[in-house]
């Protein structure tokens, strides 16, 4: 019995290293005397280089075929830039002669329909602070483009409230002291502005 152990395991984390090891078998393994003397390894060696080089014609396969992929997909990408500038330029021309809706209609282009988001009191807003920054995050989700955004320390009151500079959707606020406030959001559009968002918790620390 022998007391050689071989390492199996390791070439099997990509196809490089199973390519590394079919490549040994196949090279080496003819010229050893166990090759020779022993009918059962040699008939393995010869089945693990056939598969070796199976599975090496496969692997190129999947080399090539990413290769035209990649260069299927950059000139798809190419494509569709050269689409976009005709189209603009198309439309453009339309828009510049075409004196009603209908008539853009015969050429096969679309109407232009301003979209307009509904001037509603934010719901998904996020507040959060790292301990020790005394800062506090504030991210709003949603469709608006602009906000108003009021904190306040605890207790709060109807006058507590503070207006934070800015219109984003996300805000960096420096908190008065550690302790609760309280955090509210509205959307604005022009010079209107929404009903107010419920009133926010987040501990300062």
């Amino acid at each position: 019995m022998g007391r050689a152990r071989v390492q199996r395991r390791g070439f099997q984390g990509s196809a490089s290293s199973r390519i590394a090891a079919w490549t040994q078998v196949s090279h080496k393994s003819p010229s050893s005397p166990y090759y020779a003397s022993n009918p059962t390894l040699k008939a393995q060696a010869d089945d693990v280089t056939a598969k070796g080089q199976v599975m090496s014609d496969a692997e190129d396969k999947v080399v090539t075929s990413r290769a035209d992929l990649d260069q299927a997909r950059s000139d798809r990408d190419e494509r569709q830039r050269e689409f976009d500038l005709a189209y603009d330029a198309f439309a453009g021309t339309a828009e510049a002669v075409v004196t009603n809706e209908a008539d853009l209609v015969t050429l096969g282009l679309p109407v232009f329909e301003a979209r307009t988001v509904a001037l509603v009191a934010p719901e998904n807003v996020t507040c959060s602070s790292v301990a020790g920054s005394g800062i506090i995050n504030i991210r709003i989700g949603g469709e608006g483009r602009s906000y108003v955004v009021e904190v306040s320390a605890d207790p709060k009151t109807d006058t507590s409230f503070k207006r934070v500079a800015g219109t984003g959707n996300t805000r960096a606020v420096k908190a008065d002291a550690v302790g609760l406030h309280w955090v509210r959001v509205a959307m604005q559009k022009a010079h209107e502005q929404s009903a107010w968002s419920a009133e926010f918790p987040i501990m300062v620390r």
